[in-house]
């Protein structure tokens, strides 16, 4: 009798143990489910996050470049503008001296008396009649212009409005120039320099009369200029 419920202890030890065994192991189960779940929903956060963060990147970087592109053609015309803006100004004063400055007059040769005498100045002018022009001989150095005065020229205003380039131009050369383009007066100047003017003589005598002059010479002198009226013959 004693042995029998000895074995029938050990048996039932036996089944507690077993059972006990596969209940840790079916909880150890569960908590591998639960911890392995946990994983994958933590790792698929990560990802979501790390695509969030590059699409932020991507499309920030972008809308920065966008406004810096804007912003630098913004610059670039309103430069464009600006020097536009300066080239028409440049032009339209170039137009405007050009058509006051350089514009020819006809000259008038019903008028064959003495100049007109000046408005609003001190200075005489000298007849028109054959003087010599100083140190050209005893003409007026020229083929038919009578010799008119020499007076003051000043480089920042010019009394006359017409310059032929180059220096060295000879009293006949530069009467011929003058009255082939249509001047009445004819200018000599410093080295050989060439000017002609329309028929305002006011002009030409608002700086003053000048002695001394060299009008047929290599060097008339400086700030001076000996003054020619055009005769057409």
């Amino acid at each position: 009798m004693s042995s029998r419920n000895s074995s029938n202890v050990v048996s039932l030890t036996a089944i507690l143990a077993l059972t006990s065994l596969a209940r840790g192991a079916e909880i150890n189960n569960d908590n591998r489910d639960a911890d392995g779940g946990a994983g994958y929903q933590s790792y698929d956060a990560k990802q979501s996050n790390v695509r969030a963060q590059r699409y932020h990147q991507n499309h920030g970087s972008t809308r920065q470049r966008r406004i810096a592109h804007n912003k630098q053609r913004r610059l670039v015309n309103r430069r464009r503008r600006r020097k536009g803006i300066r080239q028409q100004k440049q032009n339209h004063r170039e137009t405007q001296f050009a058509s006051t400055s350089q514009r020819p007059q006809q000259p008038n040769t019903s008028q064959t008396t003495s100049p007109p005498p000046q408005s609003n100045t001190q200075t005489t002018v000298q007849s028109t009649s054959q003087l010599a022009a100083p140190k050209c001989g005893p003409t007026s150095g020229t083929h038919h212009s009578p010799y008119i005065g020499c007076y003051t020229d000043k480089l920042n205003d010019r009394i006359m409005s017409f310059d032929l380039s180059g220096k060295y131009h000879s009293v006949i050369t530069c009467e011929k120039i003058c009255s082939d383009k249509g001047y009445r007066y004819i200018g000599r100047e410093f080295k050989g320099q060439c000017f002609c003017h329309g028929s305002d003589l006011n002009d030409i005598v608002r700086h003053g009369v000048e002695s001394d002059c060299d009008c047929c010479g290599a060097n008339v002198g400086g700030g001076k200029i000996c003054v020619w009226e055009v005769r057409l013959i």
